[in-house]
């Protein structure tokens, strides 16, 4: 009986060794279409995202676009579009710049949605333009009223709000070149229009009588202002309002490369003790205030070798 069963045992073993052998992996085929899913649904996550964005960004141009083809120009409305209008602009441009196929659709949307609202801004701004342009490029029309000259440059001080405004816009957006590939060319199509306003703010800044109007367009424009190109223009408005010797710009020299030179572009005494620093970073304007009480002159602070600091208020 031993022996019968011993042989069974052979033939089963022997049996089981002349089969093929096979390596199989039952939880791998799971596994991969786990992951899968997973990447699916990321790319879903995303997709709907960018979607979100592209409507939040759609409702809130919609409650500013009346007020940007206003005349006179509404600036309120363009600091509305910073304000409300670039940051879903710019979420939707984060989601779409990794999109797939899947949203061409959402990426067609975005794109049209963003030079719908590029012509409206640049149409308000040319309306306007093209009403004070006529007043400004003649000297005869401005000749005999200060009034009007008045009138003129506090429109102009707005437009250029305005054109500020909308360059932060067009440079946030034009971060994303493959998906708005003409973001260079609306930045160049801002400059334009900021070089017309600037020549009317210098036309008929020493027309302007009314200091109270003087110091509303400085503080508009400094409020504003990021292209060190315009720097010069702000600083001729600043010795209207404050004074020659409260204004100092710092002209190039042609003098050996100093190993740590002073950062401020220039310098202007807003009041007694307060002075306004400002220095161009990364191709921006930047301004510090702070308070000095020796009394300098704003080219001697400019100039100064120590700066003694009353205290260093964040403000522009």
């Amino acid at each position: 009986m031993q022996k019968k069963s011993l042989a069974i045992l052979l033939i089963t073993l022997l049996s089981a060794c002349s089969a093929p052998f096979q390596v199989t992996s039952p939880s791998s085929t799971g596994s991969n279409s786990g992951l899968q899913q997973e990447l699916d649904k990321a790319s879903e996550l995303n997709s709907s995202s960018a979607q979100l964005s592209v409507t939040q960004a759609q409702n809130a141009y919609f409650a500013v676009t009346g007020g940007l083809l206003n005349i006179p120009l509404d600036v309120t409305a363009y600091e509305r579009l910073e304000a409300e209008v670039l940051p879903p602009m710019l979420a939707a441009a984060n989601a779409l710049s990794l999109s797939t196929e899947t949203n061409v659709s959402v990426k067609a949307d975005y794109q049209k949605l963003f030079d719908d609202i590029s012509q409206q801004l640049l149409r308000g701004i040319n309306n306007n333009l093209s009403v004070y342009q006529g007043f400004f490029e003649s000297s005869q029309t401005l000749s005999n009223s200060i009034n009007e000259s008045a009138d003129i440059f506090q429109a102009l001080t707005g437009i250029f709000q305005a054109t500020e405004y909308t360059e932060r816009y067009f440079a946030q957006l034009g971060q994303f070149a493959q998906l708005l590939p003409n973001g260079s060319s609306l930045l160049r199509g801002i400059e334009n229009q900021q070089a017309v306003v600037v020549n009317g703010v210098l036309k008929t800044l020493d027309q302007v009588e009314d200091p109270l109007v003087l110091q509303q367009g400085y503080e508009a424009l400094i409020k504003t202002l990021t292209r060190p190109q315009l720097l010069p223009v702000l600083t001729q408005l600043a010795v209207k309002v404050y004074g020659a010797e409260s204004v100092a710009l710092r002209q190039p020299e042609l003098t050996p490369v100093q190993t740590n030179p002073n950062p401020t572009d220039a310098v202007i005494r807003e009041s007694e003790q307060r002075y306004r620093l400002i220095k161009v970073e990364n191709g921006r304007i930047q301004h510090t205030i702070v308070t000095d009480s020796r009394g300098l002159s704003a080219s001697d602070y400019l100039n100064q070798t120590t700066v003694v600091q009353v205290q260093n208020p964040v403000g522009t």
